[in-house]
């Protein structure tokens, strides 16, 4: 059932990534480290990585997703910036070797060698550049994927509508319901009306965005765990709009439904109290298929992933390490 899994992966020549691996994975995966070294650019290496399995299409429409979360919109002169990267993990090698043929629009191509793990050499795909803005363009392509890079703190009305869609194919509104009322007893239900996220709050329907940014954050994070069945989910600083009261909480969910829809999940944070949340539930639950990862530089200022198990979490805690690092 896990055989879609990242267990492991190397990255060269991606942002800050110049010879990197990280071995290890689990189901769920947290990562952290010091701000600006790295964290969201290995979320975003590895969801380039799966999403290349789906094809350049389902690839072009990832690129568009990293971009637009990065507040930088698809155009030529972003796309001359984007420098031949390399990924392999223990599902699939995959060279990603950029090369520009023509001018123009109308002549301008890109060429992408996209290698499997028992290939020595691949075929590259070419592909004209009017085509691949268009590709990367199709918002279709990115909320009709069940592979999910979500960036905590920002509100994505489509991506949420199309997750709860999800959730309602697979009869799960009760369930939905039952871990908000957890949330808040207040909240009687949740339902989209229309095109309208909406909660009922004591006996009268509210815009969710009225509620609160907690209950948005929390909502969200499971109806994409149900949407991301037998695939992926990446959230970017969990931490944002969710209450530390609320963190344990949370963590059972992700790793309940995590198992049971057979998800895995990558999540960064920099908030101590995340860490210490994650390491508190896992015992609790004795979860053995989750993985603490921080990221640091050594003394030559190479990124390296070190991984800690519950116990040496645990022990880090206790001894008050600074386990952010």
């Amino acid at each position: 059932m896990t055989e879609h899994f990242l267990t492991e992966i190397q990255i060269k020549a991606f942002k800050c990534f110049e010879n990197f691996e990280a071995n290890h994975l689990k189901r769920v995966n947290l990562i952290s480290g010091k701000n600006n070294i790295g964290k969201t650019a290995f979320l975003e290496a590895c969801y380039l990585h799966v999403s290349s399995f789906g094809g350049i299409q389902q690839f072009a429409a990832a690129i568009f997703s990293v971009l637009h979360k990065r507040n930088l919109s698809i155009s030529t002169n972003i796309l001359n910036k984007i420098v031949p990267f390399h990924l392999s993990s223990n599902l699939k090698e995959i060279n990603f070797d950029l090369s520009f043929a023509g001018t123009g629009l109308i002549d301008r191509s890109y060429q992408f060698k996209l290698m499997g793990k028992q290939q020595k050499e691949s075929l590259p795909q070419i592909v004209k550049e009017e085509l691949f803005l268009n590709l990367a363009g199709s918002a279709s392509l990115i909320y009709n994927n069940p592979i999910k890079f979500i960036k905590m703190g920002f509100y994505d009305k489509q991506n949420l509508l199309e997750a709860f869609y999800k959730l309602q194919e697979k009869d799960k509104e009760d369930e939905l319901n039952r871990f908000i009322h957890e949330f808040d007893n207040s909240i009687e239900v949740f339902k989209v009306i229309g095109d309208k996220l909406r909660c009922k709050v004591n006996g009268s329907y509210q815009d969710i965005e009225d509620v609160g940014d907690g209950l948005l954050s929390y909502l969200g994070i499971i109806c994409y765990l149900y949407a991301a069945e037998n695939s992926y989910l990446f959230l970017d600083e969990i931490e944002n709009g969710i209450h530390y009261s609320h963190h344990d909480r949370l963590w059972h969910i992700i790793f309940t439904l995590s198992k049971q829809v057979n998800c895995q999940v990558f999540i960064t944070t920099h908030s101590k109290e995340i860490v210490e949340s994650f390491n508190r539930v896992a015992l609790e639950m004795q979860e053995q298929e989750i993985n603490y990862i921080s990221l640091v530089r050594d003394k030559n200022k190479q990124l390296k992933a070190f991984t800690l198990d519950n116990e040496m979490l645990a022990f880090s805690i206790k001894q008050e390490h600074e386990i952010r690092l």
